[in-house]
């Protein structure tokens, strides 16, 4: 499977958990790390449901000497540079935060999905911030050479194109596939009553994954 189809399939996956767990919340009792896709998670627990239902392999622990702790990461480099929350699955929740709205869950790295053993798809819950000051939060997620290729406004969300050199190198082999190190990043905010839209002044959701879309005509919709 190539780096563009895992991103359509993870991604469009991605929002139609999210919308479903963001509906089961209105009923939802708590969070448990027993709770099945299908049990009406709360919003702090979307992390459990995320990962059982998307992730499409299991984390390897693998080895790599070139130094990506972000986005691309094996499971060892992103481990030692990220807290694990093991109240849900593991390898799939991170860097509890309880400085976030109880809306956004407790943890600012959620639904983070493995492939051939690389951090390749995951959201990430930020404070309110600035669309220049989120897009800056993602960048740090590549490594120092990342740069970003465009921005995008769309009517929910918005999107940018990023690339690094450097994981074109690491992650251009294997089922991986990406040879020119792009990355697809959408920006929305999440609001308390669990509609999701854009505020330019207030991005509190990162979504970020393998995606080459090389110009605004050929990003897909929100």
């Amino acid at each position: 499977m190539t780096y563009r189809d895992i991103s359509d399939i993870l991604f469009r996956q991605l929002y139609v958990v999210i919308i479903l767990v963001l509906t089961a919340t209105l009923t939802a009792c708590g969070p448990s790390a027993s709770q099945s896709p299908n049990s009406g998670p709360s919003v702090s627990s979307m992390t459990a449901t995320q990962a059982s239902t998307q992730t499409p392999t299991s984390p390897a622990t693998g080895t790599s000497n070139d130094a990506i702790t972000g986005f691309g990461a094996t499971l060892s480099a992103w481990n030692a540079h990220h807290t694990a929350d093991t109240k849900y699955d593991p390898d799939a929740a991170y860097d509890p935060d309880h400085s976030l709205p109880s809306y956004l869950g407790g943890d600012v790295y959620v639904a983070v999905q493995w492939q051939d053993g690389r951090a390749l798809n995951y959201q990430m819950s930020i404070p309110g911030e600035s669309i220049h000051r989120a897009i800056a939060r993602a960048l740090k997620e590549l490594p120092p050479d990342g740069r970003k290729l465009w921005g995008l406004k769309q009517d929910s969300c918005y999107q940018a194109e990023l690339t690094s050199r450097t994981l074109s190198r690491s992650l251009s082999g294997g089922n991986i596939g990406d040879p020119e190190g792009d990355v697809f990043v959408e920006f929305q905010t999440l609001l308390p009553n669990g509609d999701q839209s854009f505020e330019s002044s207030d991005v509190n959701e990162i979504l970020i994954g393998l995606g080459s879309y090389p110009t605004t005509a050929s990003a897909p919709a929100c």
